[in-house]
Formats: C-alpha cells, structure tokens, sequence
C-alpha cells in the first residue's frame, strides 16, 4: 500500500546549476537530512522555480483526497522552459502515483521586475 504524504518543503536550486550540479545539490541535501530522506511520508521540491507549496490534508477540509498546491515564483526573466515544464508536469504524475489519495495543483505567480530609481520606461505611441 502506498505511504500517504504527511509533509512537504521546498527547497530552493540555483537556477544556474548544470545537471551534474544540480545532482550534487539534492544528494548534499539528502545526505545532510537522513530523517527526511528515510521518511516515506515526507516530499522535499527541489527547484529554481517554486515559490511555495501548500499541504492540505483531507481530513482537514472534510475529504479523504489530500491536495499539494505547488507556486511557481517566475519573472519575464526567470521562467521555467518547455522541457522543464514537462519535467515539473511529470513530477506531479510521479508524486500522485507515490502517495495514496493525492492531488496536485499549480499556479504561477508571475512577480514584476525589478526597477531601477528613477529609470523611465518608454511608452509605444498611442499607449497610455
């Protein structure tokens, strides 16, 4: 029978890690947190682009389906490309498939750029 998830944490990846960075990252991580990583009811997200995840157990809203909101935090600059996305997607089927009655859902949080002080911004002709 398949564990039911308990806990999550997102734990944040330099964007500009290469694979086998990326790889030394998580196994840092997952070396330094035996608790963590030996727990069949605890999910660590690593990645570059989730701003937050949110665990809602279902006896908590009166259902026996347990839900994982996932948000990305992106910018213009900083957004996941296609191959990610379908990775992140893939996740998603993976963590349903690990654990017993989860759903998981994400959002995006597109944040504004940062401005400079005092830096005007040309406006096309016609455009307020």
């Amino acid at each position: 029978m398949k564990p039911r998830l308990k806990e999550t944490q997102v734990v944040f990846v330099d964007p500009s890690f290469n694979a086998e960075q990326y790889n030394e990252f998580i196994q840092k991580w997952l070396d330094e947190n035996p608790d963590k990583a030996n727990d069949d009811s605890f999910m660590p997200i690593f990645s570059p682009y989730v701003g937050s995840a949110t665990f809602c157990p279902g006896e908590e809203s009166g259902s026996d389906i347990d839900t994982l909101w996932i948000n990305f935090a992106v910018t213009v600059d900083v957004w996941p490309s296609k191959p990610e996305l379908a990775e992140l997607l893939n996740f998603a089927f993976y963590l349903e498939d690990k654990f017993e009655k989860l759903e998981v859902h994400y959002s995006f949080d597109m944040k504004r750029p940062e401005r400079t002080v005092g830096r005007v911004e040309p406006v096309a002709a016609g455009n307020p």
